[in-house]
């Protein structure tokens, strides 16, 4: 490749305040900015046809001549790529595909992976320029020995998103910048309160680009033919039906709604959908108990660090955008798949979620939940406790300090 100006740096301009204020900073600090707005919109608005448009919510209320404006105040360079067909491609048809197969659709991974850094990285390339920038809220750390690169939880917890690319590999973290990885909420506040008299800058966590309103499952009608969308049953693990449903996709793990019994009746049952049964097209419904898991089978696993093979790794994991991460032991086989089995139970692990694994606050691994092991439900009886003195002792002990320097990844960090 030919040499890259490092002074130049391309940011990838999203929905929110945050990317307009990430590539403020980096102006501030010296950097030749240019900004690009991937436009995900492009194909849906100049369609014809009446599929309806079911777009990302990143980018469904951009005003582009707004953002136009606030980036020539800023003197950065601004413009728009049309990259609907990539964001269809690698967004959307699998989200399709995974809603049909009962598996939960990660479109946030994909499309900050896959779409928005994958695009920034090639444009980079094109325009000459070596450093790519985003607003994600996530850090970039670099062992001082070693000079390896990782992704690493943002100072601003509550809007970390490592979680959502630990796809990335270390080629392409050594020419990110997330200048809002290091920032605190209060930090945040203030800088946005230069762009804007009301800043939507909050605890919250970021929302699924994709809507969980009925407007996709019209969405999911119009991609796919009724020969694929096959209706079934609804029922119970004992085989009890609770009448017809017109397509899984349709459902989703923990649905209270629409399961074949009312609201009045399901007060005290408290049933709702815990799992699928594809080939049968049966959707599986249930008391909160059986959401609950502690083993999963993982697929496509990639680590920052080489690993030995069968040798069980104490790690901690994130098996969903909002769970917190959780100690587990981890087993690797040779055909990129891996067995997670976690301390605790864990509320609603569904498969297709990616599952995160780190040291402290780095991510150095990750993959894609296949199996969750159901757990066997046991009908809650009376223990005496009193005499057992020995479990306070050994789960304030189950933590890192206590581990083999052979369990876990090479990690020799500050």
């Amino acid at each position: 490749m030919a040499s890259l100006n490092d002074n130049k740096v391309l940011i990838g301009i999203g929905g929110s305040i945050e990317s307009i204020i990430a590539a403020a900073l980096l102006k501030t600090q010296g950097y030749d900015v240019h900004a690009v707005y991937f436009d995900l919109r492009q194909k849906f608005d100049t369609d014809k046809k009446k599929t309806p448009q079911f777009k990302s919510r990143c980018t469904a209320e951009i005003d582009l001549k707004e953002l136009k404006v606030r980036f020539e105040k800023l003197d950065i360079p601004f413009r728009v790529v049309d990259y609907s067909g990539e964001f269809v491609e690698s967004v959307e048809d699998k989200f399709v595909h995974d809603l049909l197969h009962g598996r939960k659709p990660a479109p946030c991974t994909r499309c900050s992976c896959d779409v928005i850094i994958g695009g920034l990285v090639k444009l980079a390339d094109e325009m000459g320029v070596h450093h790519i920038a985003t607003g994600h809220y996530v850090q970039i750390d670099q062992d001082t020995l070693t000079k390896q690169v990782y992704l690493k939880r943002a100072v601003f917890i509550e809007k970390d998103q490592s979680y959502f690319l630990y796809r990335l590999k270390a080629e392409t973290l050594s020419r990110l910048m997330t200048p809002l990885g290091s920032l605190t909420l209060t930090m945040m506040q203030k800088l946005a309160t230069e762009f804007e008299k009301d800043p939507k800058i909050s605890v919250a966590p970021r929302k699924y680009c994709f809507s969980q309103s009925k407007e996709y499952l019209k969405y999911v009608e119009s991609r796919v033919s009724p020969s694929l969308r096959h209706g079934g049953t609804i029922m119970n693990r004992e085989g009890m039906s609770f009448g017809e449903h017109g397509g899984i996709f349709g459902f989703h793990i923990g649905q209270k709604e629409n399961i074949g019994i009312s609201a009045a009746d399901n007060k005290n049952k408290n049933y709702q959908v815990v799992g699928f049964s594809i080939n049968d097209s049966v959707v599986l419904i249930g008391s909160e108990k059986e959401l609950y898991s502690r083993e999963v089978f993982v697929s496509g696993v990639s680590w920052a660090n080489p690993i030995d093979e069968l040798r069980g790794l104490r790690l901690h994991a994130k098996s969903g955008p909002i769970a917190e991460p959780a100690l587990c032991r981890v087993t690797n086989f040779d055909n990129h798949m891996s067995h997670v089995e976690f301390d605790e139970d864990q509320f609603q692990v569904v498969s297709g979620s990616p599952i995160v694994f780190y040291i402290n606050d780095r991510v150095i691994g990750g993959g894609v939940i296949e199996t969750v092991v159901q757990k066997e439900i046991v009908e809650e009886s009376y223990v005496d406790e009193s005499d057992d003195d020995t479990s306070a002792d050994e789960s304030e002990n189950d933590d890192f300090s206590n581990l083999e320097d052979d369990q876990v990844p090479e990690d020799k960090g500050e």
